[in-house]
């Protein structure tokens, strides 16, 4: 599987994985198996992905297998996710979980996820945490029922009117012309002691 002779090193993992971790031989080939089609195929590779399998309790070749199922289903989904953004941003696992959210539990169509991309992409700055922005904008459409773009314009809030205009005295507790006149009252004194 591994496409090379073991050596002495790997033969001392394969033991460790058996004897002391306990894993079966069928659970460890089916980990070796994963990390290949990964690329993966060096034994550190495989060691670490079965003790963190081992510790998440994913030690049956059953939970093994769906676990596996489940990754690729999120790698897919991502995969699809990842295409739909612009500019492209590659996925980590834990954001194409929330891709699978996204598309497998709460349903939203490849139209609304571009449009939640967009927003994103609109508003968060480049090191900033983009998913879990877009997982935010669609979390709030989920719960005001928002399931097609036409819904997304209706619910936009109007646009907010800058300068004097936008000042409603009647929400203000600010009194704009009184502040104006104690700015033209004002001297600044300067070199004197007081």
């Amino acid at each position: 599987r591994l496409g090379k002779p073991l050596s002495h090193g790997d033969t001392a993992t394969l033991l460790y994985l058996l004897d002391t971790v306990g894993l079966s031989g069928d659970v460890i080939l089916l980990e070796i198996a994963y990390a290949v089609s990964l690329g993966k195929g060096n034994m550190r590779y495989v060691e670490k992905l079965a003790l963190n399998w081992a510790d998440e309790e994913l030690t049956t070749l059953s939970a093994v297998d769906a676990h596996i199922a489940h990754l690729e289903r999120c790698r897919m989904v991502g995969d699809r996710v990842e295409k739909m953004i612009l500019p492209p941003r590659p996925f980590t696992v834990a954001q194409r979980e929330l891709a699978v959210k996204w598309v497998e539990d709460w349903h939203f169509s490849d139209e609304l996820l571009r449009l939640a991309a967009a927003i994103a992409h609109e508003s968060v700055p480049k090191s900033g945490n983009f998913t879990a922005y877009m997982d935010g904008v669609l979390r709030r459409w989920l719960a005001e029922g928002i399931d097609s773009p036409d819904k997304v314009q209706a619910a936009k809030p109007a646009s907010k009117k800058k300068g004097p205009a936008a000042t409603n005295p009647e929400e203000s507790s600010l009194d704009t012309d009184e502040f104006e006149q104690a700015l033209l009252r004002y001297r600044p004194r300067f070199g004197e002691n007081t």
